[in-house]
């Protein structure tokens, strides 16, 4: 237990048994008060007649002073009466009482002391006797003080007494009706103690208890049920102590925890589980959510009666244990040796527990609950993959001490989109779901199966031999995929790809584990999909290349490694150069020129292509308008916009900036996007567009004729240029079906009204063909390859063409 904890338990206990004290001395003055009361004024009244009857009837004396003296007593009745109906605190009405019964004897010394003399100091001496029994310390001071005036009074008096048979009579009476007041009050006093004991002892229970569970969790879960249940039953006096579990459709009981005292340690003949309709008297309590105290004959039915009596049982207590209007289960007490008279202070202490037990009990749902958020996937139920990672490092260390294998297998669906774009997101969850609980079946026992994210799955499989045995289980789970899914009454036939990665070849870590898994995923991507490949040495010396790579490029920047080519677009009438485009260059120091398929998706991947791309722009117009000012032909500049730059919120603005910093006018700035971008059916993607068009800029297509576009989507988009793919042209001569496609591709595009150009144009039969079919301009290597700005500028002023 943490200190904080510690602490909050002793202020909790501290501030708990001050209450309960200081609520003990309150009642036990109010009772005090409350007996004095109750006898004194019956007392004084009987007084007042004796005193008329005595001194009128039978000693003949004096009728005004004997009915004076009973107006006294009658007026200290009434006044004792009225402190008895006023509302004040009981401390005060303590002094109050005390000072009106010394008050009394004072009157009854001096007024009859000659007649009662001697029964005067009796009586002194009992109270003498009551006081010290109830501990009043008041009193005995004020009768002591009393006796030391009376004797005073008595020897200055020189009062002497007459001692006739009816003095000791009357000294006798009033010793035996004072000594059956002591015994009353000394009675009333043991009873008062025994309820400061008891209510020490529930205190200091509650205390406890209160104290243990306030730190309750899963863990000590257990220890803290089995604790409080031997306090319980040890304090009720019980034989055995159970909490009993309700089933979530609360039919059936189970018995969860059990205390048993020592004499019945060793009995085995106890209930389990049982359903809840055998005990209608349970059953009742639970629907109730109210506790009771029974005994077996009071129960509903005779087979309850008997189910009970089977057991030796012959009192019973029982609570239900409720938090939040949930029944978690009964706490039951029973008594097999004889019938206790359980009380409803027990009733009320064994309630408390029960609500403990409540709390404790939501609490653990409710940590179990977050738990399973936290550690398992709410589609599928698998673990994700926090757990997954944990379960993976648990497996390394174990595998490590063994000196054994691991394989780890991460899953990609090949075709799940289609089964999103066909049946909706209910019939993607719905595949998920078949495809984990396929999974999970074929593994069992041998691994673990988590859902990684998406559409994708990853497998830790123990105890692996060798590389053919993890190559058959691998054939294995890719057979799961060979079986048709049934999704929404309809099949479907998914194919999955698969990466694996072995301890502690692949790494000896869990996250070089699952890269390589992952690395190995793509590749078999790559081969061409529905297969499983494994991770191999050269896949991870490419991958390391790759981070070195990474981790240079982000510095490729700040030292001006990075450099622009410009490849021109030449007119096919006139032969001329109409435009250039940027290329980016990566001069690197060791490596020397780092071609564009190589760093272009590294930059993409990381992110890097931002911060690339706007240096392209910015660096591209300038280098536009710098020609411009040297008095060159003005030309239009190409940049490539990436798909990532393309979903910057801020591109549209970035771009008018660059355009205003530089002062190129917009139309010589000309953004090329992929086909990919431009076919997609988003407002934001046509609204861009149009946003890019207004500032007067102008867009071309990329690659157009690799993707599946749609006409009408075309049609519809601001686009003042196509570029057909170079596979296309590359096909003129050689494919039928490639220069089938590149009329195709010119067709169109001027029906469009849309200009063409056809890059990596290399041939004279490429060239020849592109003329004959009207395409409106050309780049590649038959004309330009991509220079310096250096170089180009030789070119743009002499204005020769340069065939290569």
């Amino acid at each position: 237990m943490r200190w904080d904890d510690r602490y909050k338990v002793k202020l909790l206990k501290s501030l708990l048994n001050a209450y309960i004290t200081s609520r003990n001395d309150m009642e036990s003055l109010r009772h005090e008060n409350q007996m004095t009361l109750t006898i004194t004024v019956p007392l004084l009244i009987f007084a007042s007649l004796v005193n008329y009857v005595v001194f009128v009837l039978i000693e003949n004396s004096n009728v005004a002073a004997a009915f004076t003296n009973s107006l006294i007593f009658l007026f200290f009745a009434v006044c004792m009466q009225i402190v008895k109906k006023l509302s004040m605190a009981q401390r005060i009405k303590y002094f109050v009482i005390i000072g009106y019964l010394m008050l009394l004897l004072v009157f009854l010394v001096i007024r009859y002391y000659i007649i009662i003399g001697p029964t005067v100091w009796t009586i002194s001496f009992i109270m003498i006797l009551i006081a010290l029994a109830r501990n009043n310390r008041l009193m005995i001071t004020f009768v002591s003080l009393l006796l030391i005036v009376l004797g005073i009074y008595a020897s200055v008096a020189d009062i002497s007494f007459v001692m006739g048979t009816e003095y000791y009579i009357a000294q006798f009476l009033a010793f035996a009706f004072l000594f059956i007041i002591a015994s009353g009050v000394q009675y009333i006093s043991i009873e008062r103690h025994k309820k400061i004991i008891s209510y020490l002892d529930e205190s200091e229970l509650i205390s406890q208890v209160s104290a243990d569970f306030i730190s309750v969790c899963a863990d000590n879960f257990d220890e803290k049920i089995d604790g409080m249940l031997q306090r319980l039953g040890q304090y009720l006096q019980a034989d055995r102590a159970g909490v009993f579990s309700l089933s979530s459709d609360a039919k059936t009981l189970t018995c969860a925890y059990e205390w048993c005292s020592k004499e019945l340690e060793n009995i085995s003949s106890k209930p389990i589980d049982f359903a809840v309709c055998r005990f209608p008297c349970w059953q009742e309590q639970i629907s109730k959510k109210k506790g009771g105290i029974n005994d077996i004959g009071l129960f509903c039915t005779p087979a309850e009666q008997e189910a009970l009596a089977r057991f030796g049982i012959k009192s019973i207590l029982s609570i239900p244990i409720v938090n939040n209007d949930v029944v978690y289960g009964i706490l039951v007490f029973v008594s097999g040796t004889a019938e206790k008279k359980w009380h409803d202070n027990h009733l009320k202490i064994t309630t408390i527990m029960a609500n403990f037990l409540g709390d404790a009990f939501a609490k653990i749902r409710y940590e179990k609950e977050i738990n399973y958020m936290a550690f398992y996937d709410a589609l599928t139920g698998l673990p994700n993959r926090f757990l997954f990672n944990r379960l993976l490092d648990q497996a390394i260390t174990e595998a490590g001490q063994a000196h054994s294998k691991i394989a780890v297998i991460f899953i990609d669906l090949d075709a799940f989109k289609a089964v999103n774009d066909t049946m909706g997101h209910e019939g993607g969850d719905a595949l998920l779901q078949q495809v984990a609980q396929s999974l999970s079946c074929y593994v069992g026992d041998r691994g673990v199966v988590a859902r990684f994210g998406g559409d994708e799955f990853i497998i830790m499989l123990r105890g692996i031999m060798d590389s053919e045995q993890i190559t058959q289980i691998a054939g294995e789970i890719m057979a799961v995929f060979k079986r048709p899914i049934k999704v929404l009454d309809q099949e479907f036939f998914v194919t999955a790809s698969a990466g694996i990665a072995i301890y502690p070849e692949d790494g000896e870590k869990s996250n070089d584990l699952k890269k390589n898994a992952d690395l190995a995923m793509y590749n078999a991507k790559e081969l061409g999909k529905n297969q499983a490949a494994f991770c191999t040495v050269q896949m991870k010396a490419e991958i390391e290349k790759k981070v070195q790579l990474t981790n240079q490029l982000y510095r490729a920047l700040e030292k001006n490694e990075l450099v622009l080519y410009y490849q021109p677009f030449v007119s096919i009438t006139t032969k001329e150069i109409i435009g250039v485009e940027a290329l980016a260059r990566w001069v690197h120091p060791e490596l020397g020129l780092v071609p564009p398929s190589v760093f272009i998706p590294l930059a993409e991947q990381t992110g890097l292509i931002n911060s690339i791309g706007r240096w392209v722009l910015e660096t591209a117009c300038r280098q536009n308008k710098k020609w411009q000012d040297a008095g060159y032909q003005p030309v239009r500049m190409a940049v490539n916009l990436s798909v990532e730059q393309f979903h910057n919120l801020n591109l549209v603005n970035e771009i008018r900036g660059v355009l205003e910093k530089t002062a190129l006018a917009p139309q010589y700035l000309e953004l090329e996007i992929t086909e990919s971008v431009a076919i997609k059916e988003t407002d934001y993607i046509s609204s861009v567009l149009k946003e890019l068009k207004n500032l007067g800029v102008s867009i071309a297509i990329d690659d157009f004729g690799t993707e599946y576009s749609s006409l009408s989507r075309i049609k519809q988009l601001p686009i003042d240029r196509i570029k057909m793919a170079m596979q296309f042209v590359h096909g003129i001569s050689v494919s039928r079906q490639d220069e089938a496609i590149a009329k195709i591709i010119i067709n169109l595009a001027n029906n469009l009204g849309v200009k063409v150009i056809a890059e990596g144009v290399e041939t004279e039969n490429q060239m020849r063909f592109l003329e004959k079919r009207i395409c409106d301009e050309v780049q590649g290597f038959y004309f330009y390859k991509p220079m310096p700005a250096e170089e180009l500028e030789k070119i743009l002023r002499s204005k020769e063409l340069v065939l290569l």
